[in-house]
This record gives structure tokens, sequence and C-alpha cells, in this order.
């Protein structure tokens, strides 16, 4: 992935792609792009960390010369990388659903993310 390139929508990019469905006023639009774009940011940093572990467990797994533990706190640090980007996202996720009201949660529910 280039530097500031995402391969992936995120709830923030479904979210404002439905606007107009969810009824957003222009000041819930405002607050989920800022959310939006802090989270991104937050993503980037951890995204790096996540790809960087990976590619050392799978080094770590090709090398015969590495013994099972080594194999395993490689794989522990992918596994810590992966966990906080999903507390990351389901906090932003959080945070993105607290601009809405009750109607619009409720009409939330039935949308479909679109296809990128």
């Amino acid at each position: 992935i280039e530097e500031g390139i995402r391969d992936h929508q995120s709830y923030g990019d479904v979210l404002l792609q439905h606007a107009e469905e969810l009824r957003l006023t222009d000041d819930q639009m405002g607050r989920i792009y800022r959310l939006h774009q802090a989270n991104q940011q937050r993503i980037q940093g951890i995204n790096k960390k996540l790809h960087d572990a990976t590619r050392w467990a799978h080094r770590m797994f090709l090398d015969p010369a590495k013994d099972e533990a080594a194999i395993r706190q490689a794989a522990r640090a992918h596994t810590a990388a992966f966990d906080e980007l999903l507390e990351t996202a389901l906090k932003t996720r959080r945070d993105i659903n607290a601009v809405l009201t009750a109607e619009q949660q409720a009409r939330l529910s039935s949308l479909k993310p679109t296809a990128r």
C-alpha cells in the first residue's frame, strides 16, 4: 500500500456516502468527517505496524533455524497489532454512531455498505 492511499473503506466513508438516506445535517457530516480523518491518521500508523509484524512473522515461520517459541512470539506481535487496529476502528465506530440521532441509528441498520 502506498503511503497515504487507502485500499479499504472506513465506517466513516460508508456513513458519509449514505448522508442523504440518513438525513445527516451539515453539522453531523462535519463531525463525522473529523472523526473519520482522525481515525485514518491513527489507522495508517497501526497498519504500518501490522504490515511489519506480518512480514516479521512470515520470515520467522519460513526460517528453518527459528524455533517454535520465536515463531509464536512473532505471531503474538501480529495479533497485538491487529487487536490495536480493531479496537481503534471500533472506538471510532462508537464515536461516529454517537453523532446520530435515535431515528438515524434505526435507519442505519437497514443500510448496506457500498462496494469499492
